[in-house]
């Protein structure tokens, strides 16, 4: 096949893969991490727990507002074809330049150093080159095909929720048996900061509902399977949270996860820090940093390669190996992450959260204006169309829309680096569109 001809994605994922992979993009590392800064940036269990059900709410309105267009336009990289279509090549090109730069490889660098840290903070694991050999063994399950990189995601992600679960199941155990929780009083709950605020940790765990209309090209009978898939993996990961958080606060009180240290995670106080169950703790928030990892990284660098394929990104992102995968573009957000894991950078999770959540906010207006348009209905059949449609469209989108950017503000008046960082990258693609248009147009001219 010549390079005029270029190899296409092969469509490999069934139903349940694709809900695997939306819930596995999910589970993280931030169930175990966020409800510690969430207890700092609130003040009392009560307005903690409404901060993850708002989480669950809003992360259901996006999986709402996507989830049609999703169905209609079942193309690999998802919300960079929603913009793209609907505002043009400069909201895609912003996208695909700040999922090379930070999101793809921040995320994937922050998801394999937590592993380390907790296997070593256990005792399980001493030598810190372990991070970079995450990496460089999701790049080699990825590089043989998606049906490989999604088995190994299947497994980590079933393995996942159901560790999960058992903490909960065993916090809860804890709190039956034991005496009743006193709050404790400290000078984080007594700020009171804006919920808004509190709102960021908890979309950085709630984050990744969106990741299989990326990989929408991959997907078998996508039409039916991306609405069951977005929708039903955020149900299935929104009840889970909500109870993982009732029984961590039944254990351990609010006050006391508010005074924990930064780094630590809801097995540091209460009766889940008992030293018999801290390895198995410790390997488990390892596996699902591992699961995160794999599934964030499948989807996200799909976004680069349908960018580049446009001609938007570096030509060679767009390359198709004889296995039906970006390999080049799969290699190139690997090295970035690995240069992430030894730079000084940290909560690289907020990083993620400040850059992309601009970015849903826009493809959720995107989706209206499609729908307005009638694009769907000239992507689609009469009876496909009838499958899926938002329900009280435009309500969702307008709605995650407006709380998206309230929040993004909120958080990035209280930090001021971290959104510097996100929203500077955007900032400076933007300012390198430009220069890829004319070159785009004068290659358009020569051939």
């Amino acid at each position: 096949m010549t390079a005029e001809s270029p190899r296409e994605l092969r469509r490999e994922l069934g139903v349940r893969s694709s809900v695997l992979l939306t819930a596995g993009a999910m589970i993280g590392t931030g169930i175990f991490v966020s409800p510690v800064e969430t207890a700092r940036l609130t003040s009392g269990a009560s307005s903690m727990i409404v901060a993850w059900a708002l989480g669950a709410v809003l992360s259901l309105l996006g999986a709402l507002a996507f989830a049609e267009a999703g169905a209609a336009m079942p193309e690999t990289g998802g919300l960079a074809v929603y913009l793209r279509k609907a505002f043009g090549d400069w909201a895609a090109f912003a996208f695909g330049w700040t999922m090379l730069v930070v999101l793809v490889p921040a995320s994937f660098a922050f998801f394999a150093q937590v592993a380390f840290w907790n296997l070593r903070d256990a005792g399980i694991i001493k030598q810190p080159l372990f991070a970079d050999a995450v990496v460089l063994a999701l790049v080699a399950a990825n590089v043989r095909g998606v049906r490989a990189g999604a088995g190994m995601q299947n497994a980590l992600t079933i393995t996942k929720v159901v560790g999960i679960a058992l903490v909960a199941i065993v916090a809860a155990g804890f709190a039956a048996s034991g005496p009743a929780i006193a709050p404790t009083p400290t000078a984080a709950i007594a700020r009171a900061p804006s919920l808004l605020a509190a709102m960021v940790p908890v979309l950085w765990a709630y984050d990744g509902w969106i990741d299989i209309t990326s990989v929408a090209g991959e997907v078998r009978s996508p039409r039916t399977t991306l609405p069951r898939a977005i929708v039903g993996g955020t149900l299935l990961v929104g009840a889970l949270y909500l109870f993982v958080i009732a029984s961590v606060l039944a254990s351990a009180s609010h006050g006391a996860l508010a005074a924990l240290g930064d780094g630590s995670t809801i097995f540091s106080t209460g009766a889940l820090a008992s030293p018999s169950v801290r390895r198995w703790l410790a390997s488990l928030v390892a596996v699902a940093s591992v699961g995160a990892a794999a599934v964030g990284y499948m989807s996200g660098v799909r976004v680069v390669y349908a960018v580049a394929k446009e001609g938007l990104l570096f030509a060679p992102l767009a390359r198709v190996s004889s296995r039906g995968v970006p390999a080049v573009a799969l290699i190139v957000c690997a090295a970035i992450a690995l240069a992430y894991i030894h730079s000084p950078l940290r909560k690289l999770g907020e990083v993620f959260v400040l850059g992309a959540w601009p970015f849903y906010a826009l493809g959720a207006l995107a989706v209206v204006r499609l729908r307005l348009r009638g694009a769907f209905s000239s992507e689609v059949s009469a009876e496909e169309q009838l499958r899926f449609r938002t329900p009280l469209f435009p309500i969702p989108q307008i709605v995650f829309a407006v709380v998206s950017v309230a929040i993004v503000v909120a958080y990035a008046l209280r930090e001021r680096r971290n959104t510097l960082i996100s929203l500077g990258t955007i900032a400076i693609g933007l300012a390198l569109y430009p220069v890829v248009r004319f070159a785009r147009s004068r290659r358009a001219r020569s051939t």
